[in-house]
């Protein structure tokens, strides 16, 4: 009788252990977006949002930035006669900070990179479509590639840009057009 005494208790506490995860991931899962979670993101890389890269996002002041990337190679730059700091680094991409505001303005990301949604740098126009339709407007941009903004934001700032070679769309870029050369 001891034996399954023991038994029912260890049950019983591997229960109250599963509940206890599960409600941890459920409530992990509903503090981010449901494109957070999503199965497509690649793991150990950092993704791509409409909002930034890795730690960095835009609207971050320079000081915010810097930090983000303390575990990362970069070097800052600043490109006369262009008003912006740059950060720059093999895995940090490109990150633009506007000399007025102080402000991160624009990331474009290093070759290889994918959003959240498992999109970027090698995947199709299709495969964009079929990924963001619905919860974002999707918008043909010069030189055939495409501006991805989620539905009803009101941050100028919050988008991806993509471009496209050979019927392939390239690294994404975050609150950037990936037509500038430049800070704007």
């Amino acid at each position: 009788m001891p034996s399954m005494r023991l038994l029912a208790v260890s049950l019983s506490a591997l229960a109250v252990l599963a509940g206890c995860s599960s409600e941890d991931a459920g409530s992990e899962a509903e503090s981010s977006s449901p494109s957070a979670t999503s199965p497509s993101a690649p793991p150990g890389k950092p993704v791509a949002t409409a909002l930034g890269f890795g730690p960095v996002l835009v609207g971050m002041t320079l000081t915010e930035a810097t930090a983000a990337l303390a575990e990362t190679q970069y070097e800052q730059t600043h490109a006369d006669p262009y008003p912006c700091t740059v950060l720059s680094g093999p895995t940090a991409g490109t990150v633009y900070v506007a000399d007025q505001s102080g402000r991160v303005i624009g990331i474009e990301t290093p070759a290889g990179t994918l959003t959240d949604r498992g999109i970027g740098d090698g995947s199709t126009p299709d495969q964009l479509r079929a990924e963001y339709e619905g919860d974002h407007a999707i918008a043909a941009g010069p030189f055939d590639g495409f501006i991805v903004q989620p539905i009803g934001t009101s941050n100028p700032l919050e988008f991806l840009s993509f471009a496209v070679d050979d019927g392939r769309l390239g690294p994404p870029y975050v609150g950037r057009n990936y037509w500038d050369d430049d800070c704007p």
